[in-house]
């Protein structure tokens, strides 16, 4: 499977101008991330970060250990994993096939919802506050995998 990207957004520990660069360099450590990027808000608390990574070999739950070891707490998680839908169909088609897959993947606990793209993205908002992410991350990339051909 190609790289899958996730998309965080956190409340972080204070205005410390040294929490972004430990929690990117942290994150740049862990293994198969390809891409990390942290955005601050100025005088705020919020941050978003974002980071592309190969979901086969490195598990969800140590990018979130990564974050809260940081200090900071998870308040939104989103992750998009590819899929060929779109291979098998125009995007009206593809949102046809999609359709019938939104309910499978709606059903997985931990999942507030998806949605597939006419580009074949799987788009998921998982629960921050449920524990072991890495079972939901698993049984969405397998129901991707019933889309290759």
């Amino acid at each position: 499977m190609e790289a899958v990207q996730l998309f965080l957004n956190i409340n972080k520990p204070g205005l410390d101008n040294e929490w972004n660069q430990q929690l990117t360099s942290s994150l740049k450590g862990l293994p198969s991330v390809e891409q990390v990027e942290v955005v601050e808000e100025n005088e705020r608390t919020n941050a978003q970060v974002s980071l592309k990574y190969k979901v086969q070999e490195l598990s969800i739950d140590e990018i979130e250990k990564a974050v809260t070891d940081s200090g900071a707490a998870i308040t939104e998680m989103n992750i998009h994993f590819p899929s060929s839908v779109s291979g098998v169909a125009d995007p009206y088609g593809a949102s046809a096939v999609a359709t019938a897959n939104d309910d499978d993947l709606n059903r997985i606990d931990g999942v507030l919802g998806i949605g597939i793209s006419s580009k074949g993205i799987i788009k998921a908002s998982i629960d921050p506050a449920i524990e072991k992410k890495q079972t939901i991350v698993e049984k969405i990339t397998s129901n991707a995998s019933r889309f290759r051909q």
